[in-house]
């Protein structure tokens, strides 16, 4: 993520203390979900993020997710990246006999 870092920098509202919240992001948790085409990577982190640089943080992703990322496990599978709150992840199990 360090192209992403060095584009945030030149937002004076930021400054340095970009570097400081993509380094927690790319460290934050986060749950994968495969969606039958595609893996999505909801990162969760643990801190909120003011309106304006939870903007500037999708635009980032969105644009890393144009450039059709896929594992590096050679299967082809695309990765998508969201930035989620932890309110909006919900996790249920079910039992193995349940269809």
């Amino acid at each position: 993520m360090g192209e992403e870092v060095h584009a945030l920098e030149h937002v004076p509202a930021f400054g340095g203390e970009a570097h400081d919240y993509f380094r927690e992001l790319s460290q934050s948790a986060g749950v994968l979900r495969w969606t039958g085409m595609e893996i999505e990577v909801h990162l969760v982190p643990t801190v909120n993020y003011p309106p304006k640089l939870r903007k500037i943080i999708d635009r980032v992703l969105h644009d890393l997710n144009q450039s059709d990322l896929t594992l590096p496990d050679g299967s082809g599978r695309k990765l998508h990246r969201r930035l989620t709150r932890k309110e909006q992840i919900e996790v249920r199990v079910r039992d193995s006999d349940e269809s």
